[in-house]
């Protein structure tokens, strides 16, 4: 693991510059690379248990993290990704037996944006919002554009739900499609992304922060799974805080399209 961990090290264009990092436990080792405006960390936690990390102040921004797993003895497919890449704020979990990349969204988002002229959003993308039980007070798109939730309106609730139909745009099943947005929210927290693709009934955790962060995932299109729509969960914790979730620019495009 420490051997990966120097090798993917030399791989930065900024790797002749490396500014190791002193942790207070062994079990995390780190450097930092890039100039003074543009910080990447570099952290490895080679130990059994879950870190938490809080990054420097001069890195304050729309932070992404690529996370690789690097648990030893993995018995999984070829297919089962081995790295995860998420928005983060000021303070950081560090998984066990992980390697984490940490860095401004700009620098580290290698994709390439999403042109205006492949969105299947024609105008809007069709949002509902439930917390349960159907909510009576529905959302509303502003003159920006801006699609905000007010979860101080079901404080008592365990769950809220933002659904996005998806029948308008007539995916096909056998096309392979990216849906992008940007979000940001009044409070710190996460939200579950269950996209309509086979086996992702658990969904995708993402982090939520108060600068606006975008977020985009790749899903091939089964309409049997998650009801054909993309969801978005809020779970108890979140709701309990009552913070106002603002989406926009969402985007939904065909990947490599036949």
């Amino acid at each position: 693991m420490d051997q990966l961990f120097c090798l993917l090290g030399t791989a930065f264009a900024d790797a002749d510059r490396l500014l190791p990092i002193t942790f207070p436990t062994d079990e995390l080792r780190g450097f930092a690379t890039g100039r003074d405006d543009d910080i990447r960390l570099f952290v490895l936690n080679r130990g059994d248990t879950a870190r938490e990390l809080t990054l420097p102040k001069s890195m304050n921004g729309n932070l992404l993290r690529m996370t690789i797993d690097a648990r030893p003895n993995r018995n999984l497919p070829l297919s089962t990704s081995l790295a995860e890449t998420s928005m983060v704020d000021e303070r950081i979990t560090l998984p066990a037996y992980s390697i984490s990349l940490i860095g401004k969204r700009e620098t580290l988002e290698f994709t390439p944006p999403l042109s205006a002229d492949d969105n299947l959003f024609s105008r809007r993308p069709d949002l509902q919002f439930w917390y349960p039980p159907y909510a009576s007070e529905q959302p509303r798109f502003d003159p920006r554009g801006v699609y905000t939730v007010d979860l101080s309106k079901c404080k008592d609730k365990s769950v809220a739900v933002l659904k996005m139909n998806l029948a308008s745009s007539e995916l096909s099943t056998t096309q392979e499609y990216t849906v992008a947005f940007e979000v940001k929210s009044s409070t710190a927290g996460g939200l579950i992304v269950k996209l309509p693709k086979t086996d992702n009934a658990q969904g995708e955790y993402s982090i939520l922060g108060r600068n606006v962060n975008g977020l985009r995932y790749t899903f091939k299109f089964d309409p049997a799974s998650n009801e054909g729509e993309v969801s978005f969960v809020f779970a108890g914790d979140l709701i309990a805080q009552g913070p106002t979730i603002e989406f926009r620019n969402f985007r939904i495009s065909p990947n490599n399209p036949r």
